[in-house]
């Protein structure tokens, strides 16, 4: 089976791709490594521009106002700085909250402040902690801001309430030309007012999508910004929901999923025995700081690079305060399983008591590093090309993509309790291999020797066992590496830290 589904059969695939997501994951590779039986080639036909890797600024940003201006600041630096995260996409989350509501969201820091009071005025200098961060995307360069609601202001709605609204066919046209992002979780009103939420009809959604591309084809905007593109944020069913009318209607709508072999999936998951139910928890009610939780974010990536050939990937959340412990009061806890507390949805974790305990670090499970191999080397303008998974090593996925700076990469996610050799070869003469990064339990960023290329452009290189290992190969023509920052080694950062003890100290390193 191949090729593309027909539109009608997109919502099928849809589903099937989150039973493929909570497939079983855990990989026990007994079997002698074959490096020799096939060369692992990329493909030479290109797939999607990869535009960004970001992650979400929900919430969060309301507990780092509490935090000192230095470690306000090395929270940007660990965002959006090349010589870390380099983000190159942020969400920013526009509130629904005004100042004089009937209902308040009661979670703590997921009421966000609208620049629209309750009484309809305008206040822009609410919400000030989100505007923190995106002023610091912002000045970082980052290349993609996505703006998303999970309400309508209260102001607009009867109720003056920030949630428990229900978005109608009715009254969408009086909201249009304030819903720049159009929609989030539209399923659920959270009448609860455990968060702001806004339901929107299904029969709605694509109505939508079409009045506000008018509204903002139709308004003026900043010179910088080169392209405007709508985003419905988890709406449900979004290929029989909107697709199926945005495609005949909208001009750009994006195509309908793209299906591969079944062997791909297959060899890729290691599905040769009954599914069984193991529930990875990607974003689950569990604490997992380990390269395990890790792998299942990276294979989920994959996933939907090479399956629905996206043009960006966004990460939920960027920061999150649901570590489960004290780590001041229990020293060591952020790095232990907890199956009982917490969520596996940060790439930083702050103490959620950090009122009363005065901890202000920053703990960066794997997940953190891991995503960094995506956001570090696969940067905005980068060609995607396949590496077909039939000659890969069972329980190993690979991702490749051609920058804009003729730099090629390519990322080895290894599941396997043991490693793998591969031999592979580089798409044309003259390449040599620049770096090599590699992610494990127990190294965070480590460089490795560097395979030699032989003179067939072939070498050998050694995948690590429950690892991602990143290799970037280019010439060593000067011209053909423009824009690359790869001068500064990771020890030498690492040491830039070290001469600098309050930010060791805030950073948590």
């Amino acid at each position: 089976m191949s090729g593309k589904p027909p539109l009608e059969g997109s919502a099928f695939i849809s589903q099937g791709l989150q039973y493929i997501q909570l497939a079983p994951t855990q990989f026990n590779q007994l079997q002698a490594n074959q490096p020799d039986k096939s060369i692992v080639e990329i493909s030479s036909t290109p797939q999607q521009t990869l535009k960004s890797f970001g992650a979400s600024g929900a919430w969060w940003p309301n507990f780092l106002r509490d935090f000192p201006t230095a470690q306000q600041q090395n929270l940007s630096e660990l965002l959006f700085s090349e010589d870390w995260l380099h983000l190159s996409s942020y969400r920013n989350n526009m509130g629904a909250s005004g100042d004089n509501d009937s209902v308040k969201v009661s979670t703590l820091g997921r009421g966000v402040e609208s620049f629209m009071n309750t009484n309809g005025s305008y206040d822009w200098t609410r919400d000030s902690a989100g505007m923190y961060y995106l002023r610091a995307a912002q000045e970082a360069g980052v290349s993609s801001i996505a703006f998303f609601v999970n309400a309508i202001p209260a102001a607009l709605t009867a109720a003056k309430t920030p949630s428990g609204t229900d978005l109608g066919v009715d009254s969408i046209a009086p909201s249009a030309h304030r819903l720049h992002p159009p929609m989030n979780e539209p399923d659920n009103n959270f009448a609860d007012a455990g968060q702001e939420g806004m339901s929107v009809a299904t029969t709605a959604r694509a109505s939508v999508f079409q009045l506000l591309r008018t509204v903002l084809q139709s308004s003026s905007s900043s010179p910088a910004v080169t392209s405007i593109k709508i985003l419905g944020d988890e709406t449900s069913q979004i290929t029989s929901q909107a697709l199926l009318v945005i495609n005949t209607s909208l001009p750009n709508a994006p195509p309908p999923i793209k299906m591969t072999e079944i062997s791909t999936f297959k060899s890729a998951l290691g599905i040769y025995r009954p599914f069984g139910w193991t529930d990875p928890k990607i974003f689950g009610p569990e604490y997992d700081p380990s390269i395990d939780s890790a792998l299942d974010m990276a294979r989920y990536v994959w996933q939907w690079l090479t399956l629905v050939n996206p043009e960006s990937w966004d990460w939920w959340t960027a920061v999150s305060n649901m570590l489960p412990c004290s780590p001041s009061v229990t020293p060591g806890c952020e790095a232990q399983y907890n199956k009982d507390a917490g969520f596996n949805y940060g790439l930083i974790y702050i103490d959620n008591n950090y009122s009363n305990t005065k901890d202000y670090n920053f703990y960066l499970p794997k997940r953190f590093w891991v995503f960094r191999h995506f956001t570090k080397f696969y940067r905005p303008g980068a060609v995607r090309y396949d590496i077909p998974n039939e000659i890969l090593p069972y329980g190993t996925v690979a991702v490749a993509a051609l920058g804009v700076d003729k730099a090629w990469s390519a990322t080895f996610i290894n599941r396997n309790e043991t490693e793998q050799v591969i031999k592979m070869k580089v798409p044309k003469v003259d390449l040599k291999i620049l770096a090599a990064v590699q992610t494990t339990q127990i190294e965070d960023w480590k460089s490795v020797a560097l395979p030699v290329v032989g003179q067939d452009r072939i070498f050998r290189a050694t995948l690590p066992a429950k690892g991602v290992l990143t290799l970037q190969f280019a010439t060593d023509d000067p011209a053909s590496l423009a824009g690359r920052r790869q001068k500064i080694k990771w020890q030498e950062r690492k040491e830039g830290f070290r001469n600098h003890p309050d930010r060791i100290r805030h950073l948590g390193l």
